[in-house]
């Protein structure tokens, strides 16, 4: 029998490993030429960026992004402070005494023929008024107050010497 140690010898099997300092150069060879390729593909890809932003390779902007878009906040449209006031006195009698009131404390008085037609500028919110007195035994008048073209108030009166009286607000 054999002892332990005795008789075995331990043959190398293959290549011995390299000393330090002087093995792996298959594999060092690989790692250089995979960093050689990596600084060229980033090289490539910083070019082509560096073409763009110089504008010889440059994707078109789609139209909606090239105008700029600004918010306009519409400016109301002032309301008015006034309107047109129209007066008409009409109907069978050959005249009329006629008084109205212009909306801004004014009265004004006239005697008139038929038809008689009168229009003013009032300020909204006013109050005016006319009558009409038939000036004859005969006929009959008529009153009727316009605002901005809009009947507002009609009255007849159809008795010998009869008013009619017409008021209202303008709105």
């Amino acid at each position: 029998m054999q002892r332990a140690g005795e008789g075995f010898a331990m043959e190398p099997q293959g290549t011995p490993p390299p000393a330090p300092g002087q093995g792996g150069g298959r594999y060092r060879w690989i790692w250089v030429l995979f960093a050689v390729f990596a600084i060229m593909g980033l090289a490539r890809m910083s070019g082509q960026r560096d073409a763009q932003v110089a504008g010889t390779e440059r994707t078109p902007t789609p139209s909606w992004a090239r105008h700029k878009v600004e918010r306009v906040t519409p400016t109301p449209t002032p309301r008015p402070t006034t309107a047109e006031v129209s007066f008409l006195i009409s109907g069978s009698a050959f005249g009329a005494h006629i008084t109205y009131s212009d909306g801004r404390g004014g009265i004004h008085q006239t005697s008139q023929k038929l038809p008689w037609e009168k229009t003013i500028t009032v300020p909204l919110g006013m109050p005016v008024s006319i009558s009409a007195q038939n000036t004859t035994a005969q006929g009959a008048v008529a009153c009727r107050i316009s605002v901005n073209g809009i009947t507002a108030v009609t009255a007849t009166a159809d008795t010998a010497y009869g008013i009619a009286s017409c008021s209202t607000l303008v709105r």
